[in-house]
């Protein structure tokens, strides 16, 4: 490609509301154009990267006998009306609707299909184990930061479905795709900490998810310095210490004014916040009877401790989560300040499992400037869901060497989903095994956001002067600079020929032909960041040689004219070479 035909400009000045320096070259250097908040336009350059990403993908996957499919993302309320609603957790759903009115909705996943595709095409043990794979568009809810692509709500995402008859089977073929998305990240450059997850509620579910760490992440990690342990802070949990053991006393209804507060409440009562119910009240949107509705939850944790809002929405099923409105918690018949669980009927609530051995507790009484005393679990009131609800605090212990554990900022890059018969056993999705007997299929599935892998290479392979892309990413391979002469054509004519026989060997060009001084033109391929620049100019060519530059190395070195192409070949396999070397076998 010439550059004098090349869709792009590049930018002197760095974009105002760019953030990162990874946001802020690839802007400048026309990779992506922001077009609206978190939305971006990806340019030539950014999605020839983009396609290599793919390209690599679908070469690992395809070695595991993976089969690309499409899975449509938009789907009817018919669909929610045959699906479980535990089918649609962690999944990003927006509504729209067609022409007729009729509702519909966009998901960021394509499991609301994937039950009737198991259903029509798998009958026997014969066809299992299978590998599904799709890299489809998707929209997502809810990302604030301003961090370019690594926020970006458009993405593009593979999702990976694995099918197997057995638990052992499905667990080999888990291990194998750690490794294969591993390997995608290593092959990107891209570091990233691999962290387990094991949740209870609302049905068990474990697997892994892949973490880029980053001061401006939209996740929490925790992190034991000492010995490596690392968990995600909205899944974390810690051994919570209960109250000290003693009888139940009467329910006692007493007069706390201006006790809005549980810090205001503990210091009236002079007691510790450990003795305290605190009532946090969320609104859910929820599906319930096809439907999207919002419900009003009351969550109780114990006065010393946070609700975790992750956590509450994922044992309710929620599809999203925001602090309730004091009218919206008078309209399940509580008062803001001083609630509590103790006589309501209508709420769905939803109680910490610390509360259950906390005895004695003080409590709202849903009237103003009152609470009540020795309110207790079972006896006074109950819950809807117990669970544990609660965030584990930045300076807790570590569960295994007991070390205080740091706080790291990070973005969720994919995620592994250990494959299980969930699914299968509330959709009917069965197999004949070899004795004829019908068994449910397990399924484990997996999803990688191609935008943010892109936008972490950016911020993490880079210098005071633009991008530097790793052979695996880079859009053209070669940079090739040609700095015209005033009084003879050679380093033109040369140059021509050169970006000819790159192109006869296979070799992606970017020729720089533009009528530009030197400096512009060097400036430009800092900032595009192609890992071989080589400089045709009348200087080395009437020596006989040409220029050859890596951009991440300060060294500059003189190739003859005859070996440029061989010396070309033999720098792109070094750089490729030094990639493999770090993959998994």
């Amino acid at each position: 490609m010439r550059m004098s035909q090349l869709f792009n400009q590049t930018l002197r000045e760095f974009p105002a509301d760019a953030t990162t320096p990874g946001n802020q070259f690839l802007q400048r250097a026309g990779y992506v154009r922001e077009v609206a908040s978190n939305v971006y336009v990806l340019n030539p350059l950014g999605n020839r990267s983009l396609q290599k990403i793919k390209n690599m993908i679908r070469q690992e996957l395809n070695s595991l006998n993976g089969q690309e499919v499409n899975i449509p993302s938009l789907f009817s309320e018919e669909i929610l009306a045959k699906r479980s609603v535990h089918s649609f957790v962690d999944v990003d759903m927006l509504d729209v609707s067609d022409s007729l009115s009729h509702q519909m909705y966009l998901s960021s996943t394509a499991h609301h299909y994937l039950a009737d595709l198991l259903q029509q095409s798998i009958r026997s043990h014969r066809q299992l184990p299978r590998l599904l794979y799709q890299i489809q568009p998707r929209t997502l809810n809810g990302r604030q930061n301003r961090t370019g692509l690594l926020s970006a709500r458009s993405v593009t995402r593979l999702e990976t479905f694995f099918l197997d008859k057995d638990q052992t089977s499905a667990t080999q073929h888990y291990q194998r795709l750690i490794q294969t998305f591993e390997n995608i990240l290593k092959c990107c450059t891209l570091p990233v900490s691999t962290v387990k997850f094991d949740y209870k509620q609302p049905k068990p579910q474990s697997g892994s998810e892949f973490f880029f760490l980053h001061p401006q992440g939209d996740t929490t990690l925790l992190y034991c310095e000492s010995c490596g342990y690392l968990v995600n802070k909205a899944s974390a949990s810690v051994e919570k210490q209960p109250n000290k053991s003693e009888p139940l006393a009467s329910l006692e209804k007493i007069h706390t004014p201006n006790t809005k507060t549980i810090e205001d409440l503990a210091k009236f009562l002079d007691i510790p916040a450990s003795r305290t119910a605190k009532a946090v009240f969320m609104t859910a949107t929820m599906i319930e009877n096809c439907e999207k509705t919002e419900k009003v939850i009351m969550a109780i944790v114990r006065g010393d401790m946070d609700l975790n809002e992750s956590k509450l929405a994922r044992v309710i099923n929620a599809l999203a989560i925001r602090p309730s409105t004091n009218s919206e918690i008078q309209s399940i018949g509580a008062v803001p300040g001083f609630a509590s669980p103790v006589g309501l009927k209508v709420a769905l609530i939803v109680v910490d499992d610390l509360i259950p051995n906390s005895p004695n507790l003080v409590a709202g009484a849903n009237e103003t400037d009152f609470h009540f005393k020795h309110a207790n679990y079972g006896r006074d009131f109950q819950a809807n869901i117990l669970a544990d609800i609660t965030e584990v605090e930045t300076d807790a212990a570590c569960p295994h060497c007991n070390q205080l554990l740091s706080v790291q900022s990070a973005f969720l890059v994919g995620k592994i989903t250990s494959p299980d018969t969930l699914l299968a056993s509330e959709t009917g999705c069965n197999f004949q095994d070899e004795s004829g007997e019908l068994k449910p299929i397990f399924l484990g599935s997996a999803w990688l956001d191609l935008e943010r892998i892109l936008g972490g290479v950016a911020e993490t392979r880079n210098d005071d002067y633009g991008l530097i892309w790793p052979i695996s990413l880079t859009p053209y391979q070669v940079h090739l600079v040609v700095l015209p002469a005033k009084n003879t054509d050679q380093p033109q004519v040369f140059a021509e020929n050169l970006y000819q026989e790159l192109q006869r060997a296979r070799i992606e060009v970017l020729f720089d032909d533009r009528k530009e001084s030197p400096g512009v033109k060097f400036n430009d391929a800092d900032l595009l960041g192609i890992p071989l620049r080589i400089t045709v100019a009348e200087k080395s060519l009437s020596q006989g040689q040409v220029e050859f530059k890596i951009r991440d190395e300060k060294e500059k070195t003189n190739v003859p004219m005859e070996d440029v192409l061989p010396q070309s070949m033999h720098t792109l396999l070094r750089l490729e070479r030094e990639i493999a070397q770090s993959l998994v076998k």
